[in-house]
């Protein structure tokens, strides 16, 4: 990791990494949801904070506008059209 940094806003292809903020309608309930995929050490997801390494996370780590992600999510299988992906404001950050 001793060539890791942080690249500019803007400056990547539109995919969700980590310290994305990613809105999603979710299928069934056609209900938009706004995130934030976090480490899982920083995750709340009653704050909308989810860890890379939940299902969901797992799902949407790659996924860029347009995608469709299924996800397992306690035992039914959940459909999330990916609406939005930008970086996490700097508060937000990792």
């Amino acid at each position: 990791m001793e060539r890791a940094y942080r690249a500019k806003r803007g400056s990547l292809p539109r995919r969700v990494r980590l310290g994305c903020r990613v809105t999603l309608l979710e299928r069934e309930s056609m209900e938009q949801i706004a995130l934030v995929v976090t480490r899982p050490a920083d995750s709340d997801p009653e704050r909308g904070r989810i860890s890379c390494l939940s299902p969901l996370g797992r799902g949407l780590i790659g996924a860029e506008p347009g995608d469709v992600v299924d996800v397992a999510l306690n035992n039914l299988s959940s459909r999330f059209y990916v609406l939005h992906v930008d970086p996490a404001p700097d508060k937000e950050a990792l």
